[in-house]
């Protein structure tokens, strides 16, 4: 549930200056590397033994784990943006969506990533959110809302595979705010990592 944790809500649904998430199909042009993931904002009123930690790894992609215990959460939502350093300072970038995550979880179990007559009427953001964290941990999206107990993505990563088409080398910050139906917050994680250009060209911005 947890993205990286990937994982990003005041409205559902497509806003007009948001660009969906779409996976990168062919060779990117550039490596992510993970430096840290942190748990801001502590403690929270309604979630403790929270753990926000990132593996690093030498020859492989960090992983990340996003731990949490509840005692029940009925409605989940998720803000989910990314931010790039500018001299030393973090801007938005690309993407930033706030979305329902049950109703999204309830939609991709009835019609999936792929499909469905009302899939354009969703936010491809949310859903390919919600397709990550599908594949990280199965069980939370099949069982749906409530969430209860401990909640956890292990070994989640996050690899070019899973990233735009086209990101400018540099540094970036991923911010992922869970909260409930009453703006309590359930996790506030933050993920810093780097992009860099494979080859000689120059992909940053300055």
């Amino acid at each position: 549930m947890f993205l990286l944790l990937l994982l990003l809500l005041t409205t559902v649904g497509a806003h007009p200056a948001q660009k969906p998430l779409s996976r990168n199909e062919g060779k990117a042009a550039f490596k992510i590397r993970l430096t840290k993931a942190i748990c801001v904002d502590l403690p929270y009123e309604i979630a403790w033994n929270v753990t926000c930690r990132l593996k690093l790894y030498r020859d492989q992609p960090s992983k990340m784990l996003f731990r949490i215990e509840v005692d029940q959460v009925d409605r989940l939502f998720l803000t989910f943006a990314m931010y790039y350093k500018y001299h030393q300072t973090y801007k938005p970038l690309l993407m930033e969506t706030t979305f329902d995550v049950c109703k999204y979880v309830e939609k991709y179990r009835n019609k999936g990533f792929n499909g469905g007559s009302n899939i354009l009427d969703m936010d491809q953001t949310a859903m390919y959110i919600v397709s990550i964290i599908e594949k990280n941990n199965p069980s939370i999206v099949h069982s749906g809302c409530p969430y209860r107990g401990v909640i956890a993505l292990e070994d989640f990563r996050i690899d070019e595979s899973m990233a735009p088409q086209f990101l400018p080398a540099g540094d970036y910050r991923l911010d992922m705010r869970y909260y409930n139906e009453k703006n309590q917050t359930v996790m506030h994680s933050q993920v810093f990592g780097s992009v860099r250009a494979v080859g000689i060209v120059d992909l940053s911005m300055g």
